[in-house]
């Protein structure tokens, strides 16, 4: 290895690692020891090894293919055990990384090609200026690409099933690669016709770059449409507590006039159990009577208009479903939160755990909910409740069971409103029961009006 081909390999790590920190800076983590120094020396001596291999030995497709596919894994596993993200998001993100790579490479021998009429056997001074000059031009489009679509899609579309099958496209644009482009650089172009050197390999590089845009532009517009989706549902649900508030009220009324109407009635009956002097049953008429008021008072959990219409909205439903509701709500009036975001956490919280119990075959059925402000500036939201003791979870994310065409994101909801909050949100479950508990703190976020 000459000082040459060692600053050829820099020139094409370098980019690599510096568009990885400029957009991961705020989410990397110390990766275990072990596992840093492996990672990093199997990934350096790969590259090492391919780039002596290309400069002084005799290519053929498969060698390329193996050692390509070997730094992929290496380079996976690195990013893996530093960002935290799945393996196949972290397959994702290094292979369009690596496309990076290829990408300036291509145009970098191109562009030596057209000034030498031959194309780059060994490093050399043009041929180096060549790849910085490339790298440094398409430097900023690559970060933009980074920072803009893949960050957002891989923050928030960890649960779709997207990435399931994203290895797919990674796969086919490497082995497209070193079995029909980089051939055009690695043999005698007469075999083929100078002209695919100008223009098969640009091609390659525009439909691998347009194929990672549309993908990921699809997957964060799909996870948008999920979640205003969910939103709908939490305005549709914070809708039908209203008016069933609404419809309850309004029986309380009629019920009422029409016990103002039986007054009349009500006193002559009181008037005759004086005149009999029979005060046992004055006073039982009278027990009576104030039970009957006592129905007619809506219920009130809290001062809260919006959570009080969530709460009994939920637990007119849990009764109609024959699961016991108990509740502890210690709200002001107002809160520091926005409505939306209070009842996308109560609303989701309370409905999953209706669906829960719903899903039970024995009768043990019951939802304990416990709402407090402490302070004024933070909210304790804890809902607990029986389920089958089954969960689907995958990784550090929860499934859907949801059997309705909704996208199943409650959870993922949950979770952006925590965010958005600075707060802390915590799942414990064993074999009877699952308990949510979230906290938001308005310390950092000041408070937003609800849309109307």
């Amino acid at each position: 290895m000459t000082p040459d081909n060692i600053i050829s390999a820099l020139l094409f790590i370098i980019p690599c690692i510096l568009v990885l920190c400029l957009t991961f800076s705020d989410h990397l983590r110390a990766p275990n020891r072990a596992t840093a120094v492996v990672s990093i020396t199997a990934f350096m001596l790969i590259d090492a090894a391919s780039t002596y291999i290309y400069y002084t030995k005799p290519l053929t497709t498969w060698t390329m293919i193996l050692l390509s596919f070997a730094a992929m894994l290496t380079g996976v596993v690195l990013f893996r055990a530093a960002s935290g993200y799945s393996f196949a998001q972290s397959l994702f993100t290094v292979a369009i990384v690596m496309s990076y790579t290829d990408s300036i490479y291509v145009c970098s021998s191109q562009i030596h090609y057209i000034v030498t009429g031959r194309l780059p056997g060994n490093a050399s001074l043009l041929h180096t200026l060549s790849t910085l000059a490339v790298a440094l031009l398409t430097f900023p489009l690559i970060l933009m690409l980074f920072k803009r679509l893949l960050r957002t899609a891989l923050d928030t579309t960890e649960h779709l099933a997207f990435w399931r099958i994203s290895w797919g496209i990674p796969m086919c644009n490497r082995l497209l690669y070193y079995l029909a482009i980089f051939p055009i650089f690695s043999r005698r172009l007469q075999a083929t016709g100078v002209n695919d050197i100008y223009f098969i390999p640009i091609l390659w590089i525009i439909l691998t770059f347009f194929t990672y845009t549309i993908a990921l532009k699809m997957v964060v517009e799909a996870t948008k449409n999920a979640k205003l989706q969910e939103e709908l549902h939490i305005s549709e649900t914070q809708f039908a507590a209203q008016q069933k508030q609404s419809e309850m009220i309004q029986q309380r009324i009629e019920e009422t006039m029409r016990i103002r109407h039986d007054f009349r009635h009500t006193l002559i009956a009181l008037q005759a159990c004086l005149d009999a002097d029979d005060y046992d049953g004055m006073g039982e008429f009278i027990s009576n009577y104030l039970c009957s008021l006592d129905s007619l008072r809506p219920a009130s959990y809290c001062d809260n208009p919006v959570i009080n219409a969530i709460v009994s909205y939920y637990v007119e439903l849990s009764r109609e479903n024959g699961i016991s509701f108990s509740q502890s709500i210690q709200l002001d009036r107002d809160l520091p939160f926005s409505d939306t975001d209070t009842c996308i956490v109560l609303g989701n919280l309370l409905e999953n755990a209706v669906e829960a119990c719903q899903r039970q075959a024995q009768e043990d059925r019951y939802i304990r909910l416990k709402l407090h402000a402490v302070h004024g500036c933070t909210l304790v939201i804890i809902v607990e409740n029986s389920y089958n003791g089954m969960v689907c979870r995958k990784d550090n994310a929860f499934l859907s069971t949801k059997a309705r065409d909704r996208k199943g994101i409650g959870i993922v909801s949950i979770l952006d409103v925590v965010s958005k909050y600075n707060g802390i949100p915590q799942f414990k479950y064993d074999g009877h029961t699952f308990k949510a508990s979230i906290v938001l703190s308005c310390g950092s976020t000041s408070k937003k009006t609800s849309p109307p």
